[in-house]
């Protein structure tokens, strides 16, 4: 009976106790977390998104309450549903103790969308301008609007610095129709826009608040209130520096200022550009400077370099001045049309050997681009010419919107695919110099460039650059230019240079570059160039249609190469013909499919964009506790750890080694991990040597120490099937990377001992051919089973000549800086083993670190 009660004691004792610890692996596994009355959201979009997010992570540090953990999953739920734009989702948590789960049940209530924005309590504020702001967008705060041209010309309105130089408008931070963002401190930000939008207006320190209020038809009406419109900003004491042609009174009856008139957040950077658009300065530079206490008038700062021999600014500009100014003001911001840039640059004779086949012979590379703002498009040719200008090789790549083409037209071949982003861009600039005082010269950029950013949907490309009329002026003040203004045209001659405006609307009509009497460089800007040179390719084109299909995809393109690399008889592949028949028979293995999937054209429309469903995320927060040095980066690592959480698959080594330095970075210093508990951490995970690697790069930031022993650590675990774990990383079926790896593995099968070989020669170095050859052999004689499992195995028999000599260097790369500081650059590198692979049992003993490294100052403190 005593033997009894004791029994039953002691099994109630280990009950009680295994209850009360409550073991980390288990609560805070995403996978024993249950979702119920999640309607809108994938269930494990939202199990991922909350194992990634920071507060989690951090509640989830042993000693681990259940209950509290419980708490926080439920807080941080909600917070992503309010996020996403459900105002009234309530989260419940609940601990089932006997099925070891934590369930988690959600009422989502209503979705809104942004609506319309209404302004309460404004006297004098602009209303519109405010609401055009927020919901149209803005420029950026040290931009301000000007005319590219007078209203009556055709001109339009542009964001620009006080520079000249034009910037793109600010994306609207309301925009009507998306899912709006309820608890998130999305009203901080508006409020700020807010500010900026007003005090463009003239309103320097107004008070604003922001909300949201939900209606019955699922739109927000954001509720702008105007507590306090605020001062409004004067003019005080004006200084202008640097004027001796023109006098302080000239300078400001020209800017049109007078002491107590009004100021906005844009007057310094208009009055600035104004300034240089009067073309008598070399520099000019126009400061603001509030008052210190109260709202007292401002003071203005003038700076001015004057360019001597001009007229005063009371003073008209010569006619071919004027010309020169007006050319400047349309190469800043000029009308949407046509440019064609050619160029011919002769084939030295020492050069032909280095040719490949199909150019022999070529004395002329002709080079021209073809660019249309109008269209949003651009045509790039090249063409290898004989002596008589005969063709011998000719190809061209257009770019149509969203439609890439490339076309070998001595070929007739035509490859033809839409793409989803495309960026284009071109500079081409040349410097004019300013004489100082002592007559040395420093540069001044003066050119243009074609910019198509790559966003998604057709964008019409743009002209941007960055010009003062006063860059004309000088270049054409060079003594050795010669300056003629007749027949409509204002033209700049100088030794083998001729530039050529039109006088009246001041378009850029051509720019030449002459070498021996031929142009070797000409840029020519004229309304229908591109129209007419898709005329006079049209047959051309159509000759190629049907060599390539229509969105091609990467396995296509691939082909395509191959067979151009035939035509032009590239001597060093086509002496390997087995090389390239094995690339054939991979890419009739399929090996691209999964590429080729991710790349198909998906058509997005408007209707599209208010059917979507809304994307679950969580808004990160600024930290509530007791703050430390590093509390600022909680909010960047929130959102950059969801970003990594997304490359490395929950739970493996590098996923842990990235979420061990997140909370070591918030943790600072005195609280970081030890380095050895790092490693059982990691440890933990299975981690392999890459993923210790990356812990040692990224705990660097702790100590030295650290980095130290984590390098030793990836080394040590060379001989660990760990391997395999990072390897699952490689092959994980989230990632573009993964499918590659499981398409590669899926080909091979088809794939015979000699095509591995091909393909290890192909690939590699001519030096590790014998070395890979039986590698692949291997891979392809057990091409049933998995690659990850597989090619551990594999990988011994090529490290000895490898992988093994590149660690080694790495190591004494590591170690490099260790050895500097010691004073002892002939340290012996670590030893690595022979035979990685091979496990030699669980007792593995870290080297011993450098003494310096052992110094208290690099150790973490602990409470």
């Amino acid at each position: 009976m005593l033997r009894a009660l004791l029994a039953l004691s002691i099994v109630i004792t280990t009950c009680v106790r295994s209850s009360a610890e409550e073991p980390r692996a288990v609560w805070a596994d995403p996978d024993h977390w249950e979702f119920l009355g999640s309607l809108t959201f994938d269930v494990i979009k939202l199990r991922d998104t909350l194992a990634a997010d920071i507060d989690v992570l951090l509640t989830s540090r042993a000693p681990l309450d259940s209950e509290r953990l419980a708490e926080m999953l439920a807080e941080r739920l909600a917070a992503g549903y309010r996020h996403s734009g459900f105002p009234e989702a309530v989260v419940t948590s609940e601990v089932v103790v006997d099925r070891q789960r934590i369930v988690l049940n959600v009422k989502e209530g209503p979705s809104y969308r942004n609506g319309v924005v209404r302004v309460d309590g404004a006297k004098t504020i602009p209303v519109g301008e405010l609401i055009t702001g927020l919901t149209e967008g803005t420029g950026p705060q040290d931009a301000f609007l000007r005319w590219t041209q007078p209203p009556g010309q055709g001109g339009m309105r542009e964001w620009c610095k006080a520079n000249g130089e034009k910037v793109e408008q600010e994306a609207a931070i309301w925009k009507r129709d998306q899912f709006t963002s309820f608890g998130s401190g999305r009203e901080t930000g508006i409020v700020a826009k807010a500010k900026l939008i007003l005090q463009r207006c003239g309103y320097m320190d107004p008070l604003i608040s922001a909300t949201f209020e939900p209606q019955a038809d699922g739109l927000t009406t954001l509720i702008m209130t105007i507590e306090d419109e605020g001062p409004r900003a004067v003019l005080g004491d004006v200084e202008i520096h640097g004027g001796k042609l023109n006098s302080p009174e000239q300078i400001l009856a020209y800017l049109e200022i007078q002491p107590g008139q009004a100021l906005d957040i844009e007057s310094a950077s208009r009055w600035q550009w104004k300034l240089q658009e009067s073309a008598r300065f070399y520099e000019a530079k126009v400061e603001v400077t509030p008052p210190p206490f109260g709202t007292g008038p401002s003071r203005l700062d003038v700076n001015v370099v004057e360019i001597p021999g001009l007229p005063m600014l009371d003073e008209p500009l010569t006619p071919s001045q004027q010309a020169a100014v007006r050319a400047a003001a349309w190469m800043t911001a000029p009308k949407k049309e046509d440019w064609q840039l050619s160029a011919a640059l002769k084939i030295p004779a020492d050069y032909q050997p280095y040719l490949v086949p199909a150019w022999r012979g070529a004395e002329t590379l002709a080079i021209r681009l073809t660019l249309s703002t109008a269209e949003g498009a651009a045509i790039l040719e090249v063409e290898f010419r004989h002596a008589d200008q005969t063709s011998l090789w000719s190809a061209q790549a257009h770019v149509d919107h969203q439609q890439f083409q490339l076309v070998n037209l001595t070929r007739k071949a035509k490859l033809s695919f839409e793409v989803a982003e495309t960026k284009l861009i071109l500079n081409a600039n040349w410097l004019v110099r300013k004489p100082d005082a002592e007559g040395r010269g420093s540069a001044m950029f003066f050119g243009f460039g074609f910019n198509n950013n790559g966003k998604k949907g057709p964008r019409i490309p743009e002209i941007k650059t960055i010009v003062v009329p006063a860059a004309l002026l000088v270049e054409m003040l060079k003594p050795e230019q010669q300056v003629t203004l007749a027949d409509g045209s204002l033209k700049l001659e100088s030794l083998g240079k001729i530039m050529e405006f039109d006088a009246d609307s001041g378009q850029l009509r051509q720019f030449r570059v002459m070498q021996d009497g031929t142009p070797a460089f000409s840029l020519i800007a004229e309304t229908g160039l591109y129209r007419r040179r898709i005329k006079e390719v049209a047959s051309s084109y159509a000759a190629c249609q049907e060599v390539m299909q229509d969105q091609a995809r990467l396995t296509q393109t691939c082909r395509f190469l191959l067979d151009e690399i035939a035509g032009l008889e590239i001597a060093s592949l086509l002496g390997r013909p087995e090389t390239v028949a094995t690339v054939h028979r991979l890419l009739d293995a399929g090996v691209l499919r999964g590429i080729d999937y991710e790349l198909r054209p998906e058509a997005f429309t408007e209707e599209d964009a208010l059917n979507r469903k809304p994307t679950f995320g969580i808004a990160p927060e600024t930290p509530t506790g007791p703050p430390h040095p590093l509390a600022w980066l909680k909010p960047l690592l929130h959102v950059a750890f969801q970003g990594y959480s997304l490359v490395f698959p929950r739970e493996t080594g590098s996923w842990v080694a990235g979420r061990e330095a997140a909370l070591s970075l918030l943790a600072g210093k005195k609280g970081a991990m030890p380095p050895a508990r790092v490693v059982d951490v990691l440890d933990q995970a299975d981690a392999g040597p890459i993923s210790f690697l990356l812990a040692a790069e990224m705990f660097q930031f702790v100590s030295p120490y650290h980095r130290y022993v984590l390098s030793t650590a990836a080394a040590e675990r060379l001989d660990s099937p760990a391997v395999r774990s990072d390897l699952r990383v490689l092959a994980n079926d989230r990632s573009l990377a993964g499918k590659v790896v499981l398409a590669l593995a899926t080909a091979l099968r088809d794939a015979s001992a000699e095509d591995l070989s091909v393909i290890a020669s192909w690939v590699t170095k001519a030096q590790y051919d014998d070395v890979l050859r039986p590698a692949f052999r291997e891979l392809s004689r057990r091409k049933d089973e998995p690659l990850a499992q597989v090619l551990p195995e594999v990988l011994e028999q090529v490290y000895p000549a490898l992988i093994r000599p590149a660690l080694v260097a790495e190591l004494q790369r590591l170690e490099a800086p260790v050895q500097a500081a010691n004073g002892k650059a002939d340290v012996k590198p670590l030893a690595l083993p022979d035979a990685p692979f091979q496990n030699r049992g669980p007792n593995l003993k870290l080297p011993d670190p450098p003494p310096d490294l052992t110094n208290q100052q690099f150790l973490p403190k602990r409470d």
